[in-house]
């Protein structure tokens, strides 16, 4: 497990990044964002790669032995050489943000490799850090410690079952539509309102989401007790590139 210490200095490497996204961030100042199409349509900017450059630079010099794979990077082979994996979203929401929207936040987290007799070699996330800059709410923790809001320890009310209108359905539906959340959130909006206990759980149909999506909030997920489950029934587990092999994911503060 990363130390206290450890885990502050990558916070701080994190909030750097963050701040770098606040200064480029269009919505309150003339637009000056460099934008381009990637391969897969998405859109990438100047904000994505100045924060991607800081928390690759940073956790490259505190990690030298660790893997990084990143949104904004192309991918590596010998990530299941390594021991511990950095799964990076430098902006997550890059659309909202160049729009001006404040819908974005820094994701980062910590895969520890191990092997599968099922699946083989895979990565599970062990630490995930969640940072909207303008609002400056830091989450983050490790599996087996605590988590932290800022630095306030996230302690969660344990519920026996979810309440109506209380369980974000994203890209589907529920069996019980009198629980679904009246509105619709961007995966890192959901998953906060999860980890911070303003909804009770959050169901997920995979489209077109990648590791850095969600690695983080599985991370701090586990950390907190919640009930993290996929459609195969087990934990969830990534591959760094190599497609995700769930189709559905769901969290819940707890299950009845």
């Amino acid at each position: 497990m990363l130390s206290h210490d450890k885990q502050q200095e990558v916070v701080e490497i994190v909030r750097r990044a963050g701040a770098k996204l606040a200064e480029l961030w269009p919505g309150d100042k003339e637009d000056t964002l460099e934008r381009k199409t990637k391969d897969d349509g998405s859109i990438v900017t100047n904000a994505d790669l100045a924060s991607n450059e800081i928390i690759v630079s940073g956790l490259k010099n505190l990690f030298p032995n660790d893997g990084i794979f990143s949104e904004e990077l192309p991918a590596q082979e010998d990530y299941f050489e390594k021991e511990y994996v950095w799964v990076i979203d430098p902006l997550d929401g890059t659309s909202y943000f160049s729009r001006g929207s404040d819908d974005f936040c820094v994701l980062v987290s910590r895969c520890k490799n191990e092997q599968c007799e099922k699946r083989g070699s895979i990565g599970r996330a062990v630490f995930g850090v969640v940072y909207t800059p303008l609002a400056d709410e830091m989450v983050y923790g490790h599996v087996g410690g605590d988590v932290y809001l800022n630095e306030s320890k996230v302690v969660l009310p344990q519920g026996s079952e979810p309440r109506p209108g209380k369980v974000v359905a994203r890209h589907c539906q529920l069996e019980n539509r009198d629980l679904e959340y009246p509105g619709d959130l961007s995966a890192s909006v959901a998953m906060s309102m999860m980890l911070s206990g303003k909804i009770d759980g959050v169901v997920t149909q995979f489209t077109l989401h990648s590791e850095w999506d969600i690695a983080p909030f599985i991370a701090l997920a586990t950390s907190l007790g919640l009930s993290v489950k996929t459609d195969t029934g087990e934990q969830p587990w990534f591959r760094y590139g190599m497609g995700i092999d769930f189709e559905r994911m769901e969290i819940y503060r707890s299950l009845a």
